[in-house]
């Protein structure tokens, strides 16, 4: 999914745009979208990196940016549906969906990391602002 998010808005970013908006950009709002598909690369990267190292610590720093990001996505992408789409395309309504899942399981991965493989590994308590009885 990202591959094809990257490429399409480095090379193509009229057709990216067109996933979210009937809305012709202008010649800034393509270049942003530039940007975009520069910062999804490094993302995107990191996310790789992590995976491959089989290193748990590290992919719960990478899984909970990505997490927050979901959740940061699912809630802008009705900012932007209210403030600029004018409706719900199908690349819209396909982002809100995929946030939801990708979200829900990196929060199973982790709460839970032997879903990968990371047996013996603690996932994180979802309770961590509780104080600690002594």
């Amino acid at each position: 999914m990202n591959s094809i998010s990257i490429i399409l808005a480095l090379f193509v970013p009229e057709a990216f745009l067109e996933q979210l908006t009937p809305t012709i950009a202008s010649d800034a709002g393509r270049e942003i979208v530039r940007w975009y598909g520069v910062l999804l690369f490094v993302l995107t990267y990191i996310l790789f990196y992590s995976l491959r190292k089989r290193n748990y610590e590290l992919l719960k720093v990478v899984f909970l940016g990505y997490m927050i990001g979901d959740i940061l996505q699912i809630i802008f992408t009705y900012v932007f549906v209210n403030n600029v789409s004018g409706g719900w395309t199908f690349g819209l309504r396909f982002a809100l969906v995929f946030s939801f899942i990708v979200g829900f399981a990196r929060f199973m991965v982790l709460t839970y990391p032997s879903l990968m493989g990371y047996d013996g590994e603690e996932g994180i308590d979802w309770q961590f602002w509780k104080k600690e009885e002594a």
